[in-house]
């Protein structure tokens, strides 16, 4: 494809497609950031997988929505969505909400920013798409950040280090899941949020009652399913929009933003252990999420 997708006019008065692109990342990334410090409190003696169940039923909610862009998803996309539900609506999920209840919200949503690096690797070594030498620098800043978190505590946290190792754990399965997911961008985005969310949902319900967990009381759940509705809904739809405007290596170094919102939303409820520590982190890793966003655009390969 040429460079009509990247930037510049377009006919009556529309925004050019890279700035429509980065502004529906912006939107993703803000929606999710958001919800993470909500997940954490009211996720609170809830089973994972019975948390990931309340959150895309809340997606599922949103997806009912009336909306005409795109195609439909097909009967032939159907073993990408299932396989997409799987990752980025189980696996993901269940260990976010995993490694926030031992991490704490603050050092948690911190951590999430490795899904941007994550993602951008991926998206290089599967579509091949262009990545320039910011990549290292971004990289290498992002994983310094990463790296002082387990010291929030004055020295090594272990159940802290476990549960930011599970966070990074969802934070990749989330960056295979963009990259899985890319080949649907094309498609109607209620649509795929639909199905997908249908089916994360289903595959957690039954592994939450499988497992026996505990489910949370009403408050807790309608909470959780609002969570859904901004954090996963609204992210993943304004997510595969952007997706189709600048490819997934963009989307995911802009959606690098959205762990900050939500660190400094925890920090603002009171998570504010080892200030200096999450301060320093925060630092290093908003510096390498804004060198990673600044790459120059580039169209992607034909």
């Amino acid at each position: 494809m040429g460079d009509s997708r990247r930037g510049g006019s377009t006919k009556g008065g529309e925004k050019p497609p890279f700035r429509k692109g980065v502004l529906l990342a912006v939107v993703a990334a803000g929606s999710f950031g958001a919800s993470a410090p909500g997940v954490e409190h009211f996720g609170r003696g809830v089973g994972p997988f019975a948390t990931a169940c309340l959150l895309y039923l809340g997606a599922l909610a949103l997806s009912l929505l009336p909306s005409k862009e795109g195609e439909p998803a097909k009967r032939s996309d159907a073993p990408r969505i299932v396989f997409s539900a799987m990752l980025g609506a189980v696996i993901a999920p269940a260990a976010l909400a995993w490694g926030l209840q031992r991490a704490g919200a603050t050092s948690g949503a911190l951590a999430l920013n490795l899904e941007a690096v994550f993602t951008v690797v991926l998206a290089r070594v599967l579509f091949r798409e262009p990545v320039g030498s910011r990549l290292v620098v971004a990289l290498a800043l992002i994983l310094a950040g990463g790296a002082l978190l387990p010291f929030r505590m004055g020295s090594v946290d272990l159940r802290g280090g476990m549960g930011l190792l599970l966070v990074a754990v969802a934070t990749f399965v989330w960056a295979a899941d963009s990259n899985v997911q890319r080949p649907l961008a094309q498609r109607r985005a209620t649509s795929v949020v639909l199905w997908k969310s249908f089916a994360g949902a289903s595959m957690s319900a039954v592994l939450a009652f499988a497992m026996r967990e505990p489910w949370p009381d009403r408050t807790a759940a309608l909470a959780l399913f609002g969570c859904g509705v901004v954090g996963y809904g609204v992210c993943l739809r304004a997510y595969l929009l952007a997706q189709r405007e600048i490819g997934a290596a963009r989307t995911g170094s802009v959606f690098g933003f959205a762990p900050l919102l939500g660190a400094a939303i925890a920090f603002g409820l009171g998570d504010r252990e080892g200030a200096l520590v999450v301060l320093g982190a925060s630092v290093l890793l908003c510096a390498g999420v804004v060198v990673l966003a600044m790459e120059p655009a580039k169209p992607e390969p034909a």
